[in-house]
């Protein structure tokens, strides 16, 4: 038979006892007190607010310009760089002036010797118009001198207008650009020979300041933008992509006379200044941020 020791479960079974006393004694804890929330009320005012329209956009030259000769001959100077920047009335290519030079001077020629024949011809016609009041002269006669007066006459206008075309032709040597803007890849080199509007271009110039940026919205937001629109000029902001802080500011100047039925959207244009080339033609736009004001 085995024997437990009295001693040891007897204090263990005091210890249990209070314990149990302590506990059922003590006060239970409660959850903490909440702090009280202030409440702040202000008064309703009535604010302009901006509405965003955002979309990706596309920049656009302001106007582009294909540089064709206008007359055939032979290329014979290139007058600026590929990339330069240049300005309106400067000069850009030269074709060979020699033949046209020559071309103009022999119709001066002739035009000098037309005017002495029409001279002749009109004193003639004077005087068989004399010779026909005192009735010495035919009427068949002067009607012959006076049409070789004005056919002399006629030869003569005809010589000065051939005259005016050779000057052209001489000045289309020289071709100069028709406006401010960037020129690009230079397609002819000297020494070839360039023929009147044909293919390929000597150079396409791109005018890029001020420039445009092509963009879309839903049609939903047409009422808005004929609105706002209507009231005066509509800012627009752009952001190129590798700077998304600094925006480049310009002004919504046309939307599209139709809505996209496949799309559901309409075309619009914004015109920006673009003075420090930041915008670039036939880059992407990261947003478009179009602001019409709201009052709420």
């Amino acid at each position: 038979m085995i024997r437990f020791p009295v001693l040891p479960l007897m204090g263990l079974a005091l210890l249990l006892a209070t314990q149990s006393a302590c506990s059922g004694n003590a006060p239970q804890a409660g959850p903490p007190e909440m702090a009280a929330a202030p409440v702040i009320t202000a008064k309703a005012e009535l604010k302009t607010v901006p509405v965003e329209i955002h979309a990706i956009g596309q920049a656009q030259p302001y106007s582009t310009v294909s540089i064709e000769p206008q007359i055939s001959g032979q290329l014979v100077g290139v007058h600026f760089r590929e990339g330069q920047d240049v300005r309106k009335g400067d000069l850009l290519f030269t074709i060979d002036k020699k033949s046209f030079e020559a071309s103009l001077a022999q119709t001066q020629a002739t035009l000098a010797k037309d005017k002495a024949q029409a001279a002749n011809s009109a004193a003639q016609a004077a005087r068989y118009k004399q010779l026909l009041a005192q009735g010495i002269s035919s009427r068949e006669q002067d009607d012959q001198i006076q049409a070789q007066a004005h056919a002399d006459a006629a030869q003569v206008a005809a010589d000065e207008a051939m005259v005016q075309t050779m000057q052209l032709q001489l000045q289309y040597c020289e071709i100069k650009s028709p406006i401010d803007g960037r020129t690009g890849k230079l397609q002819v080199y000297p020494g070839n020979l360039v023929k009147a509007n044909d293919v390929p271009v000597l150079v396409v110039i791109n005018q890029i300041a001020p420039i445009y940026v092509d963009f879309s919205v839903p049609e939903q937001f047409l009422p808005d933008v004929k609105k706002y629109l209507d009231q005066g000029r509509l800012p627009v902001q752009a952001y190129t992509q590798d700077d998304t802080l600094h925006p480049e500011t310009g002004t919504l100047t046309f939307f599209d006379n139709s809505v996209d039925s496949t799309t559901g959207t309409i075309k619009l244009r914004a015109t920006f200044p673009n003075e420090d080339h930041r915008l670039w033609p036939g880059q992407f736009l990261n947003r478009i941020i179009h602001f019409t004001p709201k009052r709420i």
